[in-house]
């Protein structure tokens, strides 16, 4: 009988324990459900924040390029208003000269040759002017004009020379106008071609052929062996001699830094954004099967380089010679490529010499083929021989760059 009556006291126990236990599970399920609410809360928050966060970003975005288009607005009118002035300007100094606007020649600088159309006294008063507040550089230049033995340079070719200088685009202007004292006039009238002496510092030249006479134009050869001067007494990269063999410059083309003779050779021979080049000449006639086609390009250049073509094979003296004609077909013989002739020629052992240039012994000194280049260079930017000056960027595209990172280097 005990028995009986314990049985249900341990169920009565055993469902008490299971209510205590559910009850405990509903409270447990009670604080999941808070903290999944929770979590859907931090989460709709993370969300919320995303989003503002990506607002934001794209607000930035928008004025970025709000700002950008404003600064491209301000370069655009920047860029008329100094196209305004620059027009402005040359229409005063045409006017003041006495030439006609060159609105009716383009925007290209006036020519050596137009800018000496200025009438005289045009041409008096603004020396007169620039020598007033550059009373220095007034002394030195008639120094400099009147110096040497059998010196009959006249009153014109003076005004002249003048006029040339310090009308001539900067930085050439600030050049030459700058090392004007370092060099002379040793002899005014030889009996035969122009040159500058290294070791006394002094130019010689033969009146008045290397004056208005000269092909390429007005006072080219004048301002040529001032080039030569200025080359060799500048100190830019060195104290003695030409500084055109060690300057050096970053070539994109090239993928380096470069002197001038590697300028050069890269234009003259395998610059491919040349047509005038010897692997550009080269490719085009292997594309279109003509005479000459199997040969081997990088032989041909070798055979260039050394002035040797007995290594050639048939084929590739075949090519070697196509090469020649098409670029004697292609290249002037006019002074205006006098050059592209020289310094073609220079690198080649004469061999792509069109007409103007040196004996091959002077090409002996492979600095030389940069010293005159550099010369040509800047003769054509002091005397505004605009037509030489397009040609020999046209057949030096990298070296014009060398050279013209020169020129602002001498300013400096």
């Amino acid at each position: 009988m005990s028995k009986i009556f314990i049985e249900p006291v341990r169920a009565r126990k055993a469902v008490l324990q299971m209510d205590l236990l559910a009850a405990e599970l509903k409270v447990m399920e009670g604080g999941v459900s808070i903290i999944n609410r929770n979590l859907r809360y931090k989460i709709a928050a993370r969300e919320a924040i995303k989003a503002r966060l990506n607002e934001v970003a794209a607000q930035l975005a928008e004025e970025g390029r709000r700002v950008g288009r404003m600064r491209n607005g301000l370069e655009e009118i920047t860029g008329w208003y100094v196209k305004t002035e620059n027009s402005n300007l040359e229409k005063l100094v045409a006017k003041a000269s006495g030439i006609a606007s060159s609105a009716q020649g383009g925007n290209q600088p006036l020519s050596g040759e137009d800018l000496l159309k200025t009438p005289a006294k045009d041409m008096d008063s603004f020396i007169s002017d620039f020598e007033k507040k550059n009373p220095e550089v007034a002394k030195q230049f008639n120094k400099f004009l009147s110096g040497g033995k059998n010196n009959q340079i006249s009153e014109e070719d003076i005004r002249n020379i003048k006029y040339l200088a310090y009308n001539a685009e900067e930085p050439y202007r600030s050049i030459y106008l700058k090392n004007l004292s370092k060099f002379k006039i040793s002899n005014a009238d030889l009996n035969g071609g122009a040159y500058y002496k290294p070791v006394f510092h002094n130019l010689n030249y033969s009146y008045p052929d290397d004056f208005k006479s000269d092909p390429r134009g007005p006072y080219t050869t004048v301002f040529h062996e001032c080039g030569h001067a200025i080359d060799d007494l500048s100190n830019e990269t060195k104290w003695w001699g030409s500084d055109t063999e060690n300057f050096k410059i970053r070539s994109d083309a090239m993928g380096k830094e470069v002197t001038l003779r590697e300028a050069i050779e890269y234009d003259v021979y395998y610059n491919t954004n040349n047509p005038h080049s010897v692997t550009s000449i080269a490719n085009q006639v292997i594309s279109e099967g003509k005479f000459g086609s199997r040969g081997n390009v990088d032989k041909v250049i070798a055979a260039f380089k050394s002035g040797n073509t007995s290594r050639l094979s048939n084929d590739d003296l075949n090519l070697y010679n196509v090469v020649i004609n098409q670029h004697n077909r292609t290249t002037g013989t006019s002074a205006q490529y006098e050059a592209v002739s020289d310094v073609y020629g220079g690198v080649s052992h004469n061999a792509l010499r069109t007409n103007y240039g040196h004996d091959t012994d002077y090409w002996n000194n492979k600095n030389n083929a940069g010293m005159e280049l550099w010369a040509e260079f800047y003769s054509y930017n002091m005397a505004r021989d605009t037509e030489n000056l397009a040609y020999l960027k046209e057949y030096f595209p990298e070296s014009a760059k060398v050279l013209e990172g020169y020129a602002h280097a001498l300013a400096d």
